[in-house]
């Protein structure tokens, strides 16, 4: 199978990746300028390996190549790898690299770059619970062995164009996984990180601010001027944008498309990559919602909230409602029924659960005050909050969900790429790259891992409604529906043209005017 996956891996591609596209500036002449973009929340870390938000997945693709792409209609091509065999039916894929690439410093890209850079990135402390590559190599022969070994048997280069992955078992999956930025090959050289890409990223304020330049060793470096990222409030970015002082806001929220409609030096765009926004439950041992029920009721309330509450309008604006974690026209979808049927089972423990709250007050934390009318709604239901519940920093979110667990009940959102239904496994799966300690649910877990080794199409979906059932019955969060992520940038000076302008894979590109 030559640079394409089998039919029972095109499955309906419903969310793709915004892979930081509006980062590739095409100017329309010699003339260059810096072109200055707006980040809601930070990547922190430079390196790929540790990759955990989608901030830094966008950064890392401008510096780091994978070996394939996920292309604008969700098709696998080509990218440090110019080719591959897919054999013994998943369980093995061979790669043949582009050794014409070069890294920053010069040095030609051979594979065991990518052998490399994988097994280091797993001797990393990790950012998030797992190690962020986990998901995509926890599936290889030896990798269990890694602890005491420190090589994986599994990933093999036997000369400087072929990179041989041999799976345990069928891992359908496994070419979107390596499209993630945290599989790109990196080269460390005097304590600096070199990649193959068009940029070379620069730290000028730690996890708040980089500058990308030209690589001079890539082919098409020359055309692009400094782009600088900055992590910015939307609101304060949306200001600085309608005022000339910067250029472009990546993945803010719905809400504030508004802001377009009434400033006519905004234009708006809408990524077609779908976000999650869910109430994450912590089912840890002795926490409150450790018990089944509570969890049974809270999910109840929360559906009784979306459907009759009037508050949920305003906040839900731009999103679609949806208790079910996959999209309506993916593999695992529920008939309605069956979603009302089970979620119906908490009403009987809501009274209790709410009395309960009145001593042991319910700690909820977001870091998007959009989010709070979600502790607005269960309070005048009677459920009680701890005082210090609210808004804390983005970076204190991340250290609660995926080290401390403190919190009762998180707010917010996660971006899945894949339109396979094992997307689901980046935050439930037992290797997951995102997955919260406190919403990790083993049966649901066994079920995600066990629907890896699909193969066979027919068998996907009714699979993957076992898991969305399992969902509904063990609650690991309170799935709230979907929404786009949204680009607002200043028209005035800057153009949106089509992604055939440079290559087929990118989704967004601009000019300058």
């Amino acid at each position: 199978m030559s640079n394409k996956i089998s039919k029972t891996t095109i499955l309906t591609l419903l969310i793709f990746f915004i892979i930081a596209g509006i980062l590739f500036m095409k100017f329309s002449s010699n003339h260059q300028r810096e072109i200055r973009v707006a980040y809601p929340g930070s990547w922190f870390t430079l390196n790929p390996a540790l990759q955990h938000t989608v901030y830094g997945d966008a950064i890392f693709a401008n510096q780091f190549d994978t070996l394939v792409e996920i292309n604008r209609n969700g098709v696998i091509i080509p990218n440090g790898a110019k080719s591959w065999d897919i054999q013994d039916n998943f369980r093995k894929f061979i790669f043949k690299i582009d050794t014409s690439k070069k890294f920053s410093n010069g040095e030609h890209l051979k594979a065991t770059h990518y052998k490399q850079s994988w097994e280091n990135g797993l001797k990393l402390t990790s950012k998030s619970h797992n190690s962020s590559s986990q998901d995509g190599l926890c599936k290889l022969v030896g990798f269990e062995e890694f602890s005491t070994k420190e090589e994986i048997s599994g990933i093999q280069a036997p000369d400087d164009e072929t990179l041989i992955l041999n799976f345990k078992k069928p891992f359908r999956m496994a070419l979107e996984y390596f499209a993630g930025s945290r599989f790109a090959s990196c080269l460390e050289r005097d304590g600096k990180l070199h990649g193959t890409g068009r940029y070379i990223i620069e730290n000028i304020i730690d996890n708040k601010k980089v500058r990308m330049i030209p690589n001079p060793h890539h082919p098409e470096a020359k055309e692009f001027n400094n782009i600088v990222v900055e992590v910015m409030d939307s609101e304060v970015a949306i200001e600085k944008i309608s005022k000339g002082d910067f250029d472009v806001l990546e993945f803010t929220k719905p809400e504030f498309v508004d802001s377009c409609n009434k400033n006519e030096t905004l234009g708006c765009l809408f990524g077609q990559e779908e976000t999650h926004n869910f109430v994450l439950v912590n089912g840890l041992k002795d926490r409150f919602f450790s018990n089944k029920n509570y969890r049974l009721a809270l999910q109840s309330m929360v559906y009784d909230i979306l459907k009759n509450d009037p508050a949920r309008l305003e906040y839900m604006k731009g999103k679609d409602i949806d208790l079910q974690s996959y999209l309506p026209l993916q593999k695992g979808r529920l008939e309605e029924t069956i979603v009302s049927d089970l979620i119906s089972q908490g009403n009987k423990y809501i009274e209790e659960m709410v009395a309960k709250t009145k001593n042991n007050p319910l700690y909820l934390v977001t870091s998007h005050k959009m989010n709070l009318w979600v502790m607005d709604a269960l309070a005048k239901r009677g459920v009680a909050f701890t005082k210090n519940s609210g808004l804390i920093s983005f970076q204190e979110l991340l250290t609660m969900i995926y080290k401390t667990s403190d919190m009762d009940l998180e707010v917010g959102n996660v971006s899945i790429v894949s339109g396979d239904p094992d997307g689901l496994y980046h935050v439930q799966g037992k290797y997951g790259a995102i997955l919260a300690p406190m919403s990790f649910r083993q049966s649901i877990g066994d079920l995600l891992e066990s629907g890896r080794d699909i193969v066979d199409g027919k068998l996907i979906n009714e699979h993957y409604q076992k898991v969305s059932k399992e969902i509904l019955k063990e609650v690991p969060y309170v799935h709230l529906g979907f929404a786009k992520d949204v680009v607002i940038y200043n028209k005035k000076a800057i153009q949106v043209v089509g992604a055939k302008e440079r290559n087929e894979h990118k989704l967004h590109v601009y000019k300058a005017i």
